[in-house]
């Protein structure tokens, strides 16, 4: 969509500053590597990670008031670090009576695009299960890559055990898919064991 300018697409309120600036910092981050100009901006984990959903990820508008459930949303569109995300899920448990699955969720979803940007990956692919809505298939996607990284990612992803495997693309990016559909949990603790398998030495 549109950052700025009349034809802004969502509404600055209920995004939130905060938001609305790291979606900036995407979007500046992503044409300077396009046009190969350097920045001096540090990558973080949540920073450059874009995620495409195709499927249902909200909170239950029965839950909560509109501007409780827009406060969370900025909340989590704000969360940049694995440490900010427990400290947000400890601060709704001990404030909330019930956490709906829907909102479990969406945990799970920003914990998908944190560990993604930890596994140096820029988008998040989800494609919902249309039969069993609680299986969900996985695509991360980066158009470049330290040489380390990714000779550590295909050594990994030939593990016959392993979850996940290359995808040769046409289109200059690197492709990876995790094989079968699972569960968000399930997705986000294959996930990690792949940024544990990354940062050996």
């Amino acid at each position: 969509g549109i950052l700025f300018g009349y034809k802004q697409h969502g509404h600055l309120k209920k995004l939130g500053i905060p938001a609305l600036m790291r979606l900036f910092r995407e979007a500046v981050i992503r044409v300077k590597k396009k046009a190969n100009i350097a920045t001096s901006t540090p990558l973080t984990a949540s920073l450059h990670v874009s995620v495409d959903v195709k499927g249902e990820i909200n909170i239950p508008v029965n839950w909560a008031p509109p501007h409780v459930r827009t406060r969370i949303y900025q909340k989590l569109a704000e969360v940049n670090s694995l440490s900010e995300l427990e400290k947000l899920q400890e601060e709704l448990k001990q404030t909330t009576l019930n956490i709906p699955s829907g909102l479990t969720t969406l945990f799970n979803l920003v914990k998908l695009r944190l560990l993604a940007g930890t596994a140096g990956f820029e988008s998040v692919h989800l494609i919902q299960d249309r039969k069993k809505p609680e299986l969900w298939t996985l695509q991360l996607e980066t158009s470049s890559m330290p040489d380390s990284i990714f000779r550590k990612l295909i050594e990994y992803a030939q593990n016959p055990e392993a979850p996940i495997r290359f995808i040769p693309a046409s289109n200059s990016k690197l492709k990876f898919t995790f094989t079968r559909a699972c569960s968000l949990p399930e997705l986000t603790s294959q996930l990690q064991d792949l940024c544990a398998a990354l940062t050996q030495h």
